[in-house]
């Protein structure tokens, strides 16, 4: 094949898995191509391989900038001629950018459908030499098209000045038939080939978890987290703010634990999210709030587990962010902690919807989507078929809490915080009974799983625990500690650190 040289001396790898094979093959014949593949199947291979191989400027259009940074960096490392356009950079230095990948082909250009649509790019356009042309996470043009990023819609008349139209290549993790249909009637696909590989990977776990409150949802999400000590984490919230306040809570709490926690959201600056995106790829940040602004080709193989501390819209977006998790292969968890109440956030978006066509469109999603998370069926077979009318298989999957029940780390970690809470009661009861008040008063039952499960050292970590605080820290931290001196334990000190309920597991 044409393309092996360029794929194993510029990539690495002697050999394309399957489904990928069809799709290049398909590129290079000159076809207009969809290709469905689900996260960390190798879509960006799919066109960057096909990209070296014909002699032009390979257009990717491409939803986010911090999508753009990542993969172009990738390139460049690999020494290959790639570029960006966005409102981050002057004028001047996209003209250069555009001269070089221009007069150095075969090459890349990202840029966003936006950007495409401009008087100044359109101008430009018809000037490069364009071999082929990439609609990278096209299932953003059924999902932002008729909404608040209407250039999605707008792609395939933004082409049209080309005298000489190139194949065009379409790729996303997750389509339906009818997102399938609309991405290509939208873009204007010439008698495409259409590729689906199958949308679900077996080394998810997906788990749904019923939450009373949003203390015992916090409890929930800290057990997993305390549960993957020094790996990485993805937690998505759905507004800006819950991922603003949730970072600082998780940031008190795991001080302890050596557990570094960012958050990601679209109303930070460029500079902050290209600083928190290169923490967390380089392992400096290990637990990330997030909206659904971040992770989109975001390249990080070992995330281990993936947490909605909040639902998702929709099938579509629920399976898109559950592939941040194990795109090594390995084994990886991804929950959802459901809060009735939460539902209202989505109303809220739905109801805000002015075209009542859309609002409507939505409205199913999300039902759909809650259906999903309360069935007692098999919840990978429910997906598969969402997103390609398969017929389901009776036999179970064996990844999903309603084949298998409770995962094992959330077995494994209920064993160990069992001693700690035998070991708080005892001194809750003790001190009750000294002090003649009840032992709720000592210490509330919901601060006692907190205190059990994150074992805190500092006065600071232990007045952040829920339904604690200063008052409690003045009238029963020293009483505590004093109690559990007299027992005879072991401390370091009296002062800030080691506290009366810090226990080893059993």
């Amino acid at each position: 094949m044409q393309y092996q040289h360029v794929l194993k001396e510029v990539f690495g790898f002697n050999s394309l898995r399957h489904h990928q094979v069809d799709v290049v093959e398909s590129i290079l014949a000159g076809s207009d191509t969809l290709a469905i593949i689900p996260t960390g199947g190798g879509k960006s291979l799919c066109y960057q391989l096909p990209g070296l191989v014909l002699d032009g400027v390979t257009l990717v259009i491409t939803p986010l900038i911090a999508l753009m940074a990542d993969q172009v960096g990738a390139l460049q490392k690999k020494g290959v001629i790639a570029e960006y356009l966005s409102h981050t950079k002057s004028n001047a230095e996209q003209n250069k950018a555009i001269k070089r990948v221009r007069n150095n082909t075969p090459s890349f250009l990202y840029l966003s459908p936006e950007k495409l649509a401009t008087n100044a790019f359109q101008t430009q356009l018809t000037k490069l030499p364009i071999s082929l042309v990439v609609v990278d996470e096209a299932h953003c043009i059924a999902q932002w098209g008729d909404t608040f990023r209407p250039s999605y819609a707008q792609i395939a008349n933004s082409l049209s000045r080309l005298k000489n139209r190139p194949p065009i290549i379409a790729v996303t993790a997750t389509a339906t038939p009818m997102v399938e249909t609309a991405i290509t009637k939208s873009l204007q696909l010439q008698h495409p080939s259409i590729f689906r590989h199958t949308a679900v990977r077996n080394n998810l776990y997906l788990e749904v978890v019923e939450c009373r409150s949003h203390s015992h949802k916090l409890f929930q999400l800290l057990s997993i987290i305390v549960s993957h000590p020094r790996e990485t984490g993805i937690i998505y919230c759905a507004t800006r703010k819950k991922t603003q306040q949730l970072s600082a809570t998780l940031r008190t709490l795991l001080t302890e634990k050596d557990t570094t926690v960012e958050y990601f959201h679209a109303g930070r600056t460029n500079q902050e999210k290209e600083l928190v995106m290169q923490q967390f790829l380089s392992n400096k940040v290990r637990v990330l709030t997030a909206t659904n602004a971040f992770g989109m080709g975001v390249d990080k193989p070992d995330v281990r587990y993936v947490v909605h501390f909040q639902t998702p819209g929709s099938i579509e977006q629920y399976y898109q962010e559950v592939g941040r998790a194990g795109r090594d292969g390995n084994p990886s968890i991804c929950t959802v902690l459901y809060l009735k109440k939460d539902a209202r956030i989505h109303h809220s978006f739905i109801s805000a919807i002015k075209d009542k066509q859309v609002q409507s469109k939505e409205s199913k999603k999300h039902q759909q989507l809650h259906d999903l998370l309360h069935t007692k069926r098999c919840k990978t077979q429910v997906i598969r078929q969402y997103f390609s009318k398969e017929i389901a298989h009776p036999s179970c999957c064996l990844i999903c809490s309603s084949c298998r029940g409770s995962h094992p780390h959330t077995l494994q970690i209920q064993r160990e915080i069992e001693h700690n809470k035998q070991q708080l009661n005892q001194i809750k009861c003790a001190l009750s009974q000294e002090r003649g008040v009840p032992s709720e008063y000592v210490l509330p039952s919901l601060s006692l799983v907190f205190l059990a499960l994150l074992q805190p050292r500092t006065k600071e970590v232990t007045r952040a625990v829920p339904a604690l605080g200063t008052g409690w820290e003045k009238e029963w931290y020293n009483a505590v500690l004093a109690h559990r001196e007299h027992k005879g334990e072991e401390y370091v000190n009296t002062d800030n650190t080691h506290p009366a309920y810090y226990y080893q597991a059993a």
